[in-house]
């Protein structure tokens, strides 16, 4: 059970990194990668699945029934094999390479290349003479071991022998062990990723704010007009601060909720106080105005609340680094607006 839960919680990981607004954004600039993990890490586990139940379950006494498990577990591990190295592409860290990185894996790679792959015509088609033919032996077939006839065009013999159960577990060593390099590289980029945002804080947007959100409540209808445009020209400089600061954490502002439609909103009451042009009685526009001011500071009061969640989110971000899987600081509340996109949770 321990072996399998080492499996599982190094997938979780991976996932958990993916799943953030910023490791998110950057994968999904290029979408074919991003489709790519998120298949390539469903079907890790739906081959691991495959592989318990192998293990966990009877053997068939049915030959027909021995044939497809012992077929059906090749293809198996052929094919996580396969995922491992398209999730590991899909983030772009240095490549896997399994014949030289994994040897174990390669050789259970050209065993279901002999029985399962390509058993009746094994070698390079263009040089016949040098072709081999593969059969799987009825005989002696069993959960834990099977042996396969390899025959070349001289009708010269080799019969090898596979340890089923050995082949299992070095797969699990060595794809569990590959995963966990992939979760470390990915702890390492993210931690970049903080250090490289972390002393700039949000909430040093808002030093004025105070002053300014006092003025523009107060003015124009208590005081004079240069006074109230100057402090909402101020507002225009911290929304724009806050939409710059976005765009060098997450990629872009406009794809980062809640920040998102509240910096939307407050655009539009910028734009809305900003003109001056209108046919309404001035004591109408002035009360206008003190409505949309007042709207325009409790977007601001909010994108402050925000600013102050991400500084706490980068700040006590050391923790990932020491504390068990779901111990993590809170990260802010985000959602990617985008088209509908494969889910990086588990199915």
């Amino acid at each position: 059970m321990g072996m399998n839960s080492d499996f599982d919680t190094t997938i979780q990981r991976i996932r958990k990194h993916i799943s953030r607004t910023e490791t998110y954004n950057l994968i999904y600039q290029k979408k074919y990668n991003w489709n790519m993990l998120c298949v390539s890490l469903d079907t890790l586990e739906h081959t691991e699945e495959m592989i318990r139940y192998f293990r966990e379950s009877d053997f068939p006494e049915d030959m027909r029934g021995k044939f497809l498990a012992i077929y059906g577990l090749l293809q198996a591990l052929f094919v996580q094999q396969d995922a491992l190295v398209n999730a590991n592409a899909a983030l772009e860290l240095p490549e896997i390479k399994i014949s030289t990185d994994f040897p174990d894996l390669h050789s259970i790679r050209e065993i279901r290349n002999d029985v399962a792959g390509h058993p009746t015509n094994r070698g390079d088609r263009k040089k016949p003479e040098r072709c081999t033919y593969i059969q799987l032996a009825r005989e002696g077939l069993s959960k834990f071991s099977f042996k396969y006839v390899v025959w070349n065009n001289e009708i010269k013999m080799e019969m090898m022998d596979v340890d089923i159960m050995k082949n299992l577990d070095n797969q699990h060593e060595a794809v569990t062990k590959a995963l966990n390099n992939i979760s470390e590289a990915l702890d390492g980029k993210f931690k970049e990723y903080i250090d490289a945002h972390r002393e700039r804080k949000m909430i040093d947007i808002f030093a004025q704010y105070g002053y300014v959100r006092e003025k523009l409540l107060s003015e124009p209808l208590d005081g004079s007009r240069s006074v109230w445009d100057a402090s909402l020209f101020a507002v225009e400089e911290i929304i724009e601060k806050i939409k710059s600061e976005l765009d060098q954490r997450y990629g872009s502002w406009e794809k980062f909720e809640p920040y998102t439609y509240t910096l939307r909103e407050a655009d539009e009451l910028y734009l809305l106080l900003s003109t001056r042009e209108t046919d309404l009685p001035e004591d109408i526009r002035y009360r206008l105005m003190r409505c949309a001011a007042e709207s325009l500071c409790q977007r601001l009061d909010t994108l402050k609340e925000y600013s102050i969640e991400t500084d706490n989110y980068f700040e006590t971000y050391d923790d990932l680094f020491t504390s068990p899987i779901g111990e993590e600081p809170t990260e802010p509340i985000a959602v990617i607006i985008d088209e509908e996109t494969i889910c990086p949770g588990k199915e």
